[in-house]
């Protein structure tokens, strides 16, 4: 099983946010920064078999916390009911 780890410890805004997520998952450079582009990424680039273990949350600005925490980890959720072989934990 592939483990991604996921840290959010560094990013203060929700462009960092978007590039952290590139970075992390190799998206192409006409990544879009959005929720339908994160959609559609993840399912083509997020290896099968995988842990995304996902920290940093708390420390992100109240904005961008409550970002996460309400839409990107929908996606997750989304992505998880979609492929139960692609798991993912929040661990901070």
């Amino acid at each position: 099983m592939n483990t991604i780890i996921l840290d959010f410890t560094d990013c203060k805004s929700y462009l960092q946010i978007h590039m952290k997520l590139k970075e992390t998952f190799g998206f192409p450079d006409f990544y879009g920064c959005n929720l339908d582009a994160l959609w559609d990424n993840l399912k083509e680039y997020c290896p099968p078999l995988s842990i995304i273990l996902i920290s940093g949350i708390n420390s992100l600005p109240k904005e961008e916390k409550e970002y996460v925490t309400t839409c990107v980890l929908k996606v997750f959720k989304d992505l998880n009911k979609k492929n139960p072989d692609i798991i993912f934990e929040v661990i901070s």
